[in-house]
Formats: structure tokens, sequence, C-alpha cells
């Protein structure tokens, strides 16, 4: 290979109400045990920077990848996927089910790679951090799971200001929009999904990658919602109309709405679709603009409007206290890190690196 490969950025989970949630699991589910690699460790065992060098290494040599960003900290990595040899490579700090689904040689385990003598004689400093790190995880969730319940709370409460009517007529009309590039192909059904985060509520906050996912694809729609009028029921459609015509596609989750899928991608087709609203706003360049804008009453919500944006406030501001609580958990995961840092032999990590990375080229 002689041009440099694309590297693509992407969540395999996030923060939700109901704790850290991973997309993962599919794709474990469905790998190949000889095309999984797992690398175990305790936190600052190295392993988040040795695939960011491994992920550069392949790219560097051509290949495409995708990284699978950390969803406490966006600057860290949970796994790479190299597409071309199907090849998946993640992390894991216990093996738990993982154990039956690698092979041996395919497990590099930096704990190994540990001075244990001196770890074991500061066991209470790790498990001060530890607690620190799942107590505010727990804080987290509860403060998501405040913040989902306030956020059904509005979109109950702002239905009054829906034009019902006028929403499936414009949902139609995009459809046969969609349907013009997407032509039926031969056979029936027979398209295959993928599920995965283009963004994730972090401890910075929301962070959005979906740019570097559709940034080049030749023709990309944006859907403009906003919270009275979403295009939850259209991206669904369009989802099961696009496997029935055959098509694989990739498919972001909302992280408020593990239901709604807020992309739509069909590599097929370099075509996309994406939603923009108030928590996030894609960094691209779109073919052609659907707005919801229309399809919402506005003199109907003026009653309404002290008793929702009051909702609207509490909702903010409890998704707040949940990044700072993400925050808090990775300020105890760096403590971790610079801990067990000092006691890793890094000397071997560099043979490992070595020894995967050829592995990796020449398969």
């Amino acid at each position: 290979m002689n041009s440099l490969g694309n590297i693509n950025h992407v969540f395999a989970s996030s923060n939700t109400h109901d704790g850290i949630h991973s997309l993962l699991n599919d794709k474990l589910s469905h790998s190949d045990a000889s095309k999984l690699y797992v690398i175990k460790g305790s936190v600052g065992t190295g392993k988040s920077s040795f695939l960011q060098r491994l992920g550069t290494f392949l790219a560097d040599s051509g290949y495409d990848v995708t990284f699978y960003h950390n969803t406490i900290n966006s600057s860290l990595l949970d796994g790479i996927y190299v597409p071309c040899s199907d090849r998946l490579i993640i992390t894991t700090d216990k093996m738990n089910e993982l154990d039956s689904k690698v092979l041996r040689n395919h497990l590099i385990d930096f704990d190994l790679l540990l001075d244990i003598d001196k770890i074991s004689d500061n066991n209470e400093i790790v498990s001060e951090q530890e607690d620190t790190v799942t107590r505010n995880l727990e804080k987290s969730k509860f403060y998501l799971k405040s913040a989902q319940a306030i956020y059904n709370s509005y979109i109950y409460t702002t239905q009054v200001g829906l034009l019902e009517g006028a929403k499936v007529k414009y949902e139609n009309a995009r459809i046969k929009n969609v349907f013009q590039i997407a032509k039926e192909k031969d056979g029936h059904g027979s398209g295959m999904p993928s599920y995965l985060y283009s963004y994730a509520l972090t401890s910075d906050g929301i962070v959005d990658y979906i740019h570097t996912l559709i940034g080049e694809s030749k023709t990309i729609y944006l859907i403009k919602e906003n919270m009275v009028c979403q295009s939850k029921d259209l991206m669904r459609k369009l989802h099961d109309l696009f496997l029935e015509h055959n098509y694989d596609i990739v498919c972001s989750i909302s992280p408020f709405d593990e239901q709604k899928i807020e992309d739509i991608i069909i590599p097929e087709l370099s075509f996309a679709i994406t939603v923009s609203n108030l928590f996030r706003k894609p960094k691209i360049f779109p073919t052609d603009i659907f707005d919801f804008d229309h399809c919402v009453d506005y003199e109907a919500l003026v009653p309404i409007s002290v008793e929702s944006d009051n909702d609207f406030d509490l909702f903010l501001s409890l998704l707040d206290k949940a990044y700072n609580a993400m925050n808090n958990a990775n300020k105890g995961l760096t403590n971790m890190k610079a801990f067990y840092a000092k006691h890793m032999n890094f000397a071997q990590v560099d043979v490992l690196f070595k020894q995967l990375s050829q592995d990796l080229v020449f398969q």
C-alpha cells in the first residue's frame, strides 16, 4: 500500500441514563475469533497509548482504521478496527465473557509487565481511587436518569405544538427524495446494519465525531429537527427501508434515547443522512437540508412556555451535574494511571507492539 489510510473516529459506548452502554457486544458476537485481539491490563498500563500508536502505524501503512474512543475520556481509545481485514483490537481490564471469545495467542496481558510487589505495597492508594471512580460514575448515572425523566416530560408537554399531519406528509416526501438515490436492488431484505455512537456524553460534555465518518460522502442530507418535532420516526422508517432494499448501513444511536437513530451511512452509495438538533451540530457541508420547523405550531406553545422552559433548564442543569461527576471519575482514573505507569515495563511493550503490528500488516 502506497497511500495513507483514513482514520475514522467513533464511540463504541456512551454514558447513558442506564450507565455506560456499549455497542461492541454485537460486533463481538459476530466476530471471528481468529480476527479478534484483546489487550488486557489495569488502568495506566498503556493500553490506549498502545492502540493510538498501533492505529497510526496501520494508517501510515495504508490501512483505513476506525478508532473507538473512550466515553469517559474521549482522548483515550477502547479499541481499533481494520475494515479491510475485519480485525478488531479491543482493551479490557478484566476478561469475564471475553475469555471464551479470544484465542490465547491473541490475548496480550499488560498486567504481566507490572511490578506486582510495589503495587501490592500501595493497595490502599489504588482502592481509594477505584472508589472515587465508581462513586462518581454512579452519581453520573443517577443525574442522567433524572435528566432523562425531565427530557421525557419536556417532550410530553410540548406535543401540543406538534402538527402531526404536516409531519407525516413531510416525512413521506423526504422518503421519496431519499429513494430517488437509493434505488431498490435485486433480492429482498438482506441488508446488514451495524450500530455505534457518533457522539457521546463524556467528561468534556458532548463530543461528536460524525464528520470523520461522513465528511467525504458525495451526498449528505442534513435533517434539522427540534424538541417538538423530532426525526425519530423518519430515521427509523429509512433504516428499515434501506435494509429491505438490500443496503448495508452504518447507524449511530442517540445516547439520550437508544431507540433513536441520528445518522445513517450507506457506504455503497457514498450517501449519508445526519441529524442536527440542540445537542449536536454536525460539522459537515450538506447536499440538502430537511427542516422540520414548519411542522410546529409555535402559537400553541405560548401558554406552556414557562413550564417547558423550566423543564429544559432543569434538564441542562442535570446534564452539567452528570458531566461534572464524569470529570471527577476521570480524575480518579488519571491518578490510577499515574500510579500504575510508574511500575510498568514499557520496554517490553515496545516488543509487543512490533510483534502485533507486523502480524496485522502481513496477514
